[in-house]
């Protein structure tokens, strides 16, 4: 570590977050290199999933147009999650 971060290891805590990533889970999405070499930011994986997400259910609706449908559930609310793309130890 620089000199210039001063940082005090006398007050670090091994293992402080690990309770939380155990129960929540992590943010970090590792994605193969094939993958990371098309999709190299947040917003072209973002982009890239809602329109399979909006094909999906195109094509959902297209096969149960003569099904009876069920009431819907109300659905709860997601708050979206900041995502680090990340190809073999390389964050970007």
């Amino acid at each position: 570590m620089r000199p210039e971060y001063d940082f005090d290891m006398s007050k670090a805590v091994r293992g402080k977050y690990a309770k939380r990533y155990q129960e929540e889970g992590t943010n970090v999405i590792l994605l193969d290199a094939d993958v990371y070499d098309v999709f190299r930011d947040a917003a072209s994986v973002n982009e890239a999933l809602r329109s399979l997400i909006e094909l999906s259910k195109k094509a959902n609706a297209a096969s149960e147009q003569s099904k009876p449908r069920p009431v819907a559930e109300p659905q709860s609310r997601v708050t979206p999650r900041k995502v680090a793309v990340v190809k073999a130890g390389k964050v970007k």
